[in-house]
């Protein structure tokens, strides 16, 4: 059996890093209110100029927002694109020079973190039994890609998490 999953609102959408915590994520007395916040902040740890900038990321009102600020993308069509510009201009900073090399433990730290914290997503990660997770979006890199033959990057993540997470018991002492 397959488990699909594309958005935060749909079926599964707790295994989605937009979906939005009941509480946000806690990481260094920080709070963030989804998984993308803090995954796209965590490329921007590696100086004090990139580390304001990540605390721009973190406080951006959307994960989409925090997506395409992390990844310093200039959309131009929207005003809140525009805004985004704005902030990306702002901050003349560039992702940690090794992130490339680090972004697959990041994440999986991110996601470890998340499931710890959110006995929902937890709830539903469990559910998915022994199902292979599939992340269906357009990235070839953390999902399924276009044409399905996606490296899901970020559905193999999600199942070896599962496969760590200790009981619920563990949780409630």
């Amino acid at each position: 059996m397959t488990v699909y999953f594309d958005r935060e609102y749909n079926p599964y959408g707790e295994l989605c890093n937009w979906y939005w915590h009941h509480a946000p994520l806690i990481f260094e007395d920080k709070e963030y209110p989804t998984a993308e916040h803090l995954y796209q902040a965590c490329k921007y740890q590696h100086s004090a100029a990139a580390r304001a900038y990540a605390e721009a990321i973190r406080l951006c009102s959307t994960p989409h927002g925090a997506k395409l600020l992390g990844r310093r993308e200039r959309l131009r069509m929207h005003s809140w694109q525009r805004r985004l510009c704005a902030l990306i201009d702002q901050h003349a900073v560039a992702p940690d020079p090794d992130w490339e090399s680090r972004k697959l433990a990041v994440m999986a730290a991110v996601l470890r973190l998340k499931f710890d914290q959110d006995s929902q997503c937890r709830k539903v990660l469990r559910g998915t039994g022994a199902a292979r997770l599939v992340e269906r979006s357009r990235d070839s890199y953390w999902g399924a890609g276009r044409d399905g033959r996606g490296a899901n990057e970020l559905g193999r993540l999600l199942e070896a998490l599962r496969a760590e997470l200790p009981s619920e018991r563990s949780y409630q002492q």
